[in-house]
């Protein structure tokens, strides 16, 4: 960075100040090069986001809290945590990080963990829900969450879930609830065609009527990947029959 800020330094050689030109090199490269990036949550700890990472200035997005001598967390808006371990509060807040961040460093003091999109995955995967991960976020944090943060978790974790794998009565079944998920599983010819529909109605004292049903859309895929499994295999089989029988008129002739 030195040698970069080296390069574009130039010096009147009369008043020996640095030039308004070169001052707005200067302040051009470090928005540039820092502050102006469109940071996303990385899909894990080994991305490249996150092993050059550079130097970034939080001063703009960290707004303390009044109390924030009694909280544990530092949260940066680009999903990096520092956990301080010497706080009254640090161990359920350390259970918690572990649940739904990936650990970077983790010496005696101080912790880091970093949010990305396979740990979001993971936490909502066991049954935290969005709501239950931004309020214990911003119960244990030192600073107002970000705004830019909140956008990213909101929009990875919303993106889960659309669909479920569901084994009902030893048969694999997918579930879509979403009209738009639902449409771009049908974009697939092998999911349209083991497309079947199936009524859930609510059983009620008075009994149920035509509002009460609900309608779920349910893929049965078993019985076509069980057909094109047989399938291939009947066309393996039968390849390895006509192998036979031509080795088998070879050694007669």
């Amino acid at each position: 960075i030195s040698f970069v800020f080296f390069l574009f330094i130039s010096r009147d050689e009369q008043d020996g100040e640095v030039t308004k030109k070169t001052k707005s090199k200067l302040k051009e490269y470090y928005e540039m090069r820092f502050d102006k990036k469109v940071i996303n949550l990385p899909f894990s700890t080994d991305s490249i986001n996150v092993q050059q990472r550079g130097f970034h200035d939080y001063s703009k997005d960290m707004k303390l809290k009044k109390n924030h001598m009694n909280k544990p967390l530092w949260i940066c808006s680009d999903g990096f945590i520092y956990l301080e371990m010497f706080n009254s509060c640090s161990k359920q807040a350390s259970d918690f990080l572990i649940t739904i961040a990936e650990p970077i460093c983790r010496p005696e003091l101080i912790h880091e963990f970093q949010l990305t999109i396979f740990s979001l995955y993971a936490a909502i995967s066991v049954g935290i829900t969005l709501d239950e991960l931004l309020i214990n976020l911003d119960k244990f944090s030192k600073n107002i969450l970000p705004n830019e943060l909140v956008h990213n978790i909101t929009k990875s974790a919303e993106s889960f879930g659309k669909a479920k794998l569901v084994l009902r009565e030893n048969k694999y079944y997918i579930e879509a609830t979403d009209k738009a998920e639902l449409d771009y599983l049908l974009n697939n010819n092998i999911i349209k065609n083991a497309r079947i529909y199936s009524n859930n109605n609510s059983n009620n004292n008075n009994g149920s009527n035509n509002n009460d049903q609900k309608m779920k859309n349910l893929f049965n895929l078993n019985n076509n990947f069980l057909e094109n499994k047989q399938s291939s295999e009947n066309n393996e089989a039968n390849t390895a029959n006509n192998f036979l029988s031509d080795i088998v008129e070879e050694k007669k002739q």
